[in-house]
């Protein structure tokens, strides 16, 4: 209660402090009075009797401050001064504020930015989780990084088999079919083993969850809960949507539950919609598929909680052992099981697979920013280094009068706390600016970036980066101006200058230039490796070819049904005018592998090739522009063959030669081993390889004709000039009078899709050339500044060479000369930091190497430009000095 009450005393104080000072003021005026008084009456004059009663009592000013330092106010009070001191300091120079405001809003803006991206992807906590940090994500993988599915059996076993979890379940994610008022469309569903949504912690916003029958293998598999999203689009937020049934593939579902606003699932850039219970897989599908079978392997991920006092380590050891067990128990369906490894990996919220990557590139991505904040920090206190030069002889007179240096380095931590404050309300609006252009953009196999949060978290952090900065680089040089200011050098202040703070000028510009030369070469690389990647043949032609996909099955097509309509389709399709060919293919061209065969002949001693397998319709290759290199396509009635014929197949270049060599291939006999069985077929031709990326080698593939096995989805191509969105309205006419229920779930052209594959090498790109250009700028105004501050304190020589007879042009040399030997000297440094950074960088570059001596050429020209055109200004300023002047004031 005590330290209570001297709070609130000293508020007291601090708001009625003037009564106080003015009663205060009226006493001591009454004691001197009194003093001067008797004084007089002692004989003394009165003047002397008042100089002796204020001798007596000590300075005024002393003892009003004491006073108030009794009261506990004088701080606060001190601060308040100095705050509006500081605001009238700073607009007295409007000029020298916004530069310093801008400088500190690029840094803080950029870095906020990025700091916000991370956050969003790898620290921001999914809605409605509980305790995120006590989840687990299982895997099974192979060699090659292939993930197994896990059946629900095996999940019970693993549940029932590991102490060290107190949950465990099972999810994989599908698309389904929606029907809708406006027409057919698609959701993203998420087929949940086990309780899902006990083991997340998450309770639904409205109704309930999924309970313990439902989540049975032989349940009817007849309920869904729902998204907030697909709540508040489908339903219109309505509040009896419990209970009422929602269409997915052509089969009523009954909603259960609404899951909480901003879950999507286990991942923060998720994108679920539904969620059914694992006994809705073969309604999904319109066919019998008995759950309970260990074969029927529907879960690519599993979800658990550790048990209190568990660790991840502990988990993995018990998971293993148990799967060790029922392979060996069920070797008939756990036999593959074998070949690979269950991995547990901490967190849930980013992909496992992608986790590394996309550390590495948001630690990048940071690196890159924090340099270009150092640069903005090197230019703020170059500003206020000069600026501490002009102001040499206030703090002169202040250090005079009394003020101690702790009173003016406050001051100068005061002015630099309303810079900082005002730097970081403007970056934040920057970093908003920067928010909007990543949006959309995409990292790695991570869906688009839809949106970026500027949360608290981001404000406070750009709020305690911009004081952090914007203090730190104002005590330094107020300290320095101080030092220099002191008491003694009053009577040069006229001509005093400062050897040390023009020695960590020219060192703050010298590492402004290096920074700035770093992030340009590595901007130029990335940008050089994004230009050699778009020049990438990958063996078929992307222009003017659009892509849209049709799956009759989940409208409950069977695998002839199915077959029978995507030719009708192409033929429909075909027919359209305005459309030079078309086509039918399981997957487009370069779409990560497809279908995964091998490839031998029988009787020969050359090792199976593992090659992606591709249905395509006999136009096909015309098509996309894949030319055929030996023998022939397939014909049209080939490709109308049931599918039970053997109509043949067609390799791509790299898979014949590994399998025939030199000899001829067509022809020959080839066995295809997919996952629908084994057949033998005649090679018909040979087609040129492409690339499933810019960066990838030959892709090996193997061409079937449609409907060789029982996929049932398909891909429609065409070629044409037609815009997109009318190519998508014609097709979707075609589609609907086929099938009315049968919606697109793809529709972009080819080109895109080949520009998508290198999304994140031109983020990188784009986000660092941003960042150089800013250090650019940030060097040239750097630059600028010491050079114009030099020309000032050298206008007397420069005037004194130029009355000896110096012309102007050699004035103008002498000072572009100073700007180009800070440009060089802080060149070198660039380079070596370049050269570090491309070391880093040496992993995402193509065709570019960390030494390419284009990109170091390029550089230092770029910044040779900019360097000229910042000693311009100076430089026609040191011409125009009148040394009739300059004699006349010597």
């Amino acid at each position: 209660m005590s330290v209570l009450r001297a709070l609130g005393a000293r508020l007291r104080a601090l708001l009625s402090g003037s009564a106080e000072d003015r009663e205060l003021e009226e006493e001591l005026r009454f004691h001197l009075e009194a003093e001067a008084q008797r004084l007089e009456r002692s004989g003394i004059s009165a003047r002397e009797a008042r100089r002796r009663a204020h001798l007596s009592f000590g300075g005024y000013d002393r003892i009003v401050e004491e006073a108030r330092e009794a009261r506990g106010c004088a701080l606060l009070e001190n601060i308040g001064r100095d705050v509006r001191i500081a605001v009238r300091g700073l607009q007295r120079t409007p000029g020298f504020t916004a530069i310093v405001v801008l400088t500190l809003a690029i840094g803080v803006g950029a870095t906020t930015a990025v700091f916000a991206l991370a956050s969003s992807l790898l620290l921001r906590p999914i809605p409605g989780v509980r305790d995120s940090a006590e989840l687990i994500v299982v895997q099974l993988v192979d060699a090659n990084g292939t993930i197994a599915g896990l059946s629900h059996a095996n999940i019970a076993d693993l549940r029932a088999g590991s102490p060290a979890l107190a949950g465990l379940a099972g999810y994989s994610t599908r698309t389904m079919q929606s029907a809708t008022p406006a027409g057919p469309s698609e959701v993203v569903a998420t087929i949940v083993d086990g309780d899902y949504f006990g083991v997340l912690g998450v309770s639904p916003q409205r109704g309930r969850r999924f309970n313990e029958q439902e989540l049975a293998a032989d349940a009817a598999g007849d309920v869904v809960m729902i998204s907030d999203r697909l709540w508040r689009s489908r339903f219109s937020g309505a509040t009896n949507v419990v209970g009422r049934t929602i269409e997915l593939n052509a089969s009523p579902y009954t909603i259960i539950g609404v899951a909480p606003a901003g879950f999507h699932g286990t991942l923060r850039t998720g994108a679920t919609d539904v969620w059914v219970p694992v006994a809705a897989y073969g309604r999904m599908w319109h066919r019998p598929i008995d759950a309970s079978d260990r074969r029927t392997s529907i879960s690519d991920e599993l979800v658990g909680r550790l048990s209190a006092g568990a660790s991840a380590g502990v988990a993995q050891q018990q998971l293993r052992s148990v799967m060790r067990s029922f392979v060996r128990s069920h070797p008939d369906a756990n036999a593959h099981l074998a070949e690979y490894s269950l991995d547990v990996h901490e967190g849930i919220g980013l992909e496992v697979g992608a986790r590394a990557h996309t550390t590495r590139t948001l630690r990048l991505l940071l690196g890159v920013v924090l340099v270009l904040l150092v640069t903005a920090c090197a230019n703020v206190a170059n500003l206020l280094l000069s600026r501490g030069v002009t102001r040499r002889g206030e703090t002169a007179v202040r250090s005079a009068l009394g003020a101690s240096r702790g009173r003016l380095v406050q001051q100068h931590v005061i002015e630099g706390l309303v810079l900082s404050l005002i730097g970081g309300a403007v970056g934040i609006l920057f970093a908003l600016l920067l928010q909007r252009g990543l949006e959309g953009q995409q990292l790695l196999d991570l869906p688009a970036i839809e949106s970026i949060p500027i949360d608290a978290s981001v404000i406070t952090f750009a709020f305690a980066s911009a004081l952090l900065t914007g203090v730190l680089f104002t005590v330094l040089p107020g300290l320095l101006s101080m030092r220099r200011a002191l008491a003694g050098r009053l009577r040069r202040l006229g001509r005093a200058s400062s050897h040390a703070g023009a020695e960590l000028r020219g060192a703050l510009t010298l590492l402004q230039v290096a920074t700035s030369i770093t992030l340009l070469i590595g901007a130029l690389m990335l940008v050089r490796t994004v230009r050699n990647l778009e020049r990438v043949d990958v063996g078929f032609d992307a222009t003017e070819v659009l892509a849209f996909g049709v799956t009759p099955a989940p409208q409950g097509y069977g695998v002839e049904e199915a077959r029978a309509f995507n030719l009708r389709l192409l033929a429909a399709v075909s027919a359209l005018p305005q459309l030079q060919q078309a086509a039918l293919a399981t997957f487009p061209p370069g779409a990560a592998e497809g279908m995964m065969s091998r490839l031998s002949v029988p009787g020969s001693d050359r090792a199976a090739v593992q090659v992606a397998t591709n249905e395509v319709s006999s136009s096909y290759f015309e098509t996309v522009g894949i030319p055929v290199l030996l023998g022939r396509s397939f014909t049209t009635t080939e490709q109308d063959l049931a599918l039970d014929a053997q109509p043949g197949v067609v390799l791509s270049r790299t898979v014949a030669e590994r399998l025939f060599g030199d000899a001829g291939p067509v022809g020959r006999v080839v066995q295809v081993a997919g996952f629908t069985g084994t057949t033998q077929q005649v090679v018909r031709g040979v087609v040129d390889d492409i690339r499933s990326h810019p960066r990838a080698g030959p892709l090996p593939a193997a061409y079937l004709p449609i409907g060789s096995s029982s996929l049932s989805q398909s891909h429609v191509l065409v070629r044409s000039t037609l815009p997109l969105e009318e190519a998508e309205r014609r097709i979707g006419q075609v589609v609907a009078n086929l099938d009315p229920g049968i919606p697109f779930f793809v529709a972009e052209s080819l080109g895109d899709a080949v520009r998508r594959s290198i999304a994140e090498e031109r983020l990188l790109a784009r986000v660092t050339a941003v960042f150089a250009a800013l250090a650019l700028l940030l060097a040239a105004i750097g630059l600028y500044g010491v050079v114009a501050w030099s020309v000032a304190q050298r206008r007397r020589e420069i005037g004194i060479r130029m009355a000896l007879g110096a012309r102007a042009a050699s004035v103008v040399r002498l000072v572009v000369g100073q700007s180009l030997r800070l440009g060089i000297t802080g060149g070198i440094a660039g380079i070596a930091g370049g050269y570090a950074l491309s070391r880093v960088l040496a992993h995402r570059m193509f065709g570019v190497t960390p030494v390419d001596p284009v990109t170091y050429m390029l550089a230092l020209v770029g910044f040779s430009a900019v360097a000229l055109v910042a000693s311009a200004v100076p430089a026609s300023s040191a011409a125009a000095v009148d040394p009739a002047d300059t004699l006349r004031q010597e």
